[in-house]
């Protein structure tokens, strides 16, 4: 495989990183990568530890009829990751906090 052109962004906090990944691959043909990543956390306020959380989107796009149509297929949560768990510790319970944030899509 070979890439023609490759740009890339991110952002990096110091518990978080999110980036895009973008490359142009031979035929016209477009490849993204759009990922997220949040480290173990912990709430002040709520009392609560919250677990990393991290997902990767990706897409695959393709232009035809000299650029008159594009074709795209994305590919969201694409490790089936996107999850969101916390723990709250309080005097005499612990609160378990568990979502699946949104469903594989294609």
């Amino acid at each position: 495989m070979t890439v023609n052109s490759c740009w890339h962004n991110y952002f990096i906090n110091k518990s978080n990183i999110r980036f895009v990944i973008h490359f142009d691959l031979p035929k016209n043909i477009k490849l993204n990568l759009n990922g997220y990543y949040n480290s173990k956390t912990r709430n002040v306020r709520s009392q609560e530890n919250i677990d990393p959380r991290y997902w990767v989107d990706l897409s695959l796009s393709t232009t035809f009829l000299k650029k008159q149509g594009t074709l795209s297929l994305n590919f969201r949560d694409a490790l089936a990751s996107r999850t969101y768990k916390s723990v709250g510790e309080r005097e005499g319970y612990t609160l378990v906090f568990s979502m699946k944030q949104a469903s594989r899509q294609v």
